[in-house]
């Protein structure tokens, strides 16, 4: 199955843009996708923008490449939240942020609200799934 995963994941990023289709990809970890996985450095390195909250050396170097690591790990530190975002990979520098936390019933209310904005406008069936600290509209 990641095998699979992994070789979708890679077509997605590769042709997908071509047809306005973006790949969002989120982990806790990097590891078990370089280890275990065939999603191609290449691939990796064609996702531009790139978000990372607090991680170790090994992921900074993955997600901000050996440039912009350092950096982006001196931004981590600080309180939880604390966040760095990049919009060009290894191209631009890094910007510091702070991500802010949203209740449950907050964030079912959020999402009722842009479930009822974006119905008419983007396609004529939308549907939204939530999974533990993902959001997916389709």
């Amino acid at each position: 199955v990641a095998q699979h995963c992994a070789e979708l994941a890679n077509k997605i990023v590769t042709e997908g843009r071509a047809f306005g289709i973006h790949l969002i990809m989120a982990t806790q970890t990097l590891r078990s996708i370089r280890e275990k996985t065939a999603i191609s450095n290449s691939t990796i390195e064609q996702m531009r923008i790139r978000i990372g909250l607090k991680c170790g050396e090994e992921d900074a170097n993955f997600i901000f490449g050996d440039a912009n690591a350092r950096d982006a790990l001196q931004k981590m530190k600080g309180a939880i939240g604390t966040a760095v975002y990049n919009p060009e990979f290894t191209e631009a520098n890094n910007s510091g942020f702070r991500v802010a936390y949203c209740p449950e019933q907050e964030q079912k209310s959020l999402l009722t609200a842009i479930q009822s904005l974006c119905k008419d406008k983007y396609v004529n069936d939308m549907k939204v799934r939530e999974f533990p600290n993902v959001l997916i509209c389709y």
